[in-house]
């Protein structure tokens, strides 16, 4: 799998929360949620609320503020159709064995999921999931 590691400053958003215990439980609850917030209103809602990806605005009903700390990400694509090919690349990336060697482990942060405009079913969409680590 090709990765490359980035930096990010403390950079605040806003957007649906979706919390889990495990990754199995995140694996397929995030499916669901996606499925939920794509028949919603939300899309249009943060599109008008967003500063490119990023939002200054506090609060809006149903949407969380956070800010994401500076730190860290190894960066990987996911080539193919969702939601198989991303859930391979997160636990790949998630693994400790691999992270640890690397020389890095996980750190306590967000995780975040990249998804360009485009068809999430072809061979060649590529998603990026982006795992906040630390050494």
């Amino acid at each position: 799998m090709e990765y490359e590691i980035k930096h990010i400053d403390s950079t605040n958003v806003i957007g649906i929360l979706s919390k889990y215990a495990t990754m199995q439980d995140a694996q397929q609850g995030l499916p669901k949620a996606w499925e939920a917030f794509n028949n919603s209103d939300k899309p249009e809602e943060l599109k008008a609320l967003s500063n490119a990806v990023t939002s200054d605005k506090k609060s809006v009903a149903d949407l969380h503020p956070y800010t994401l700390p500076e730190g860290d990400y190894i960066v990987a694509d996911a080539i193919g159709p969702l939601p198989y090919t991303l859930q391979k690349t997160t636990e790949q990336l998630y693994n400790p064995n691999f992270l640890s060697d690397l020389g890095y482990r996980h750190r306590d942060a967000p995780g975040i999921e990249l998804y360009p405009h485009g068809n999430t079913q072809v061979d060649d969409y590529v998603a990026q999931v982006w795992v906040p680590i630390e050494n």
